[in-house]
């Protein structure tokens, strides 16, 4: 994926922050703050295992995941008027989580990998 795809989820994810925060919504905003970091720690464990000669496409979280999961957050928020629902905040802490998860994966995935070679 492009990196100006890459900076356009960021940028995405920080606008969300910037409107919990505007709610005042610490919590919200501190988990999108770990979905962003969560998902740059993504990358960048990809990219330094790929350089150690390991391919690090596990976990549960991949991008298309994250995509569908805060793309669903999104139609379905308070403002977008379809059925009712607030599903931002619950999207954004299930990116968290699952994007937190994941680093783990890859991290653990490598070490193993790199310790049976």
């Amino acid at each position: 994926m492009s990196t100006v795809a890459r900076a356009v989820g960021g940028i995405l994810l920080a606008t969300v922050s910037v409107f919990f925060c505007s709610r005042r919504d610490g919590l919200a905003v501190a988990a999108c703050e770990v979905a962003v970091l969560g998902s740059l720690l993504l990358s960048y464990t990809r990219a330094r295992a790929e350089a150690l000669g390991v391919e690090c496409k596990v976990g549960l979280a991949t991008r298309p995941v994250r995509v569908v999961i805060l793309s669903i957050g999104l139609v379905f928020a308070k403002g977008a008027n379809l059925f009712d629902l607030e599903l931002l905040e619950p999207a954004v802490y299930v990116m968290a989580v699952l994007t937190t998860v994941t680093v783990l994966q890859r991290v653990l995935h490598v070490r193993k990998a790199l310790a049976s070679a």
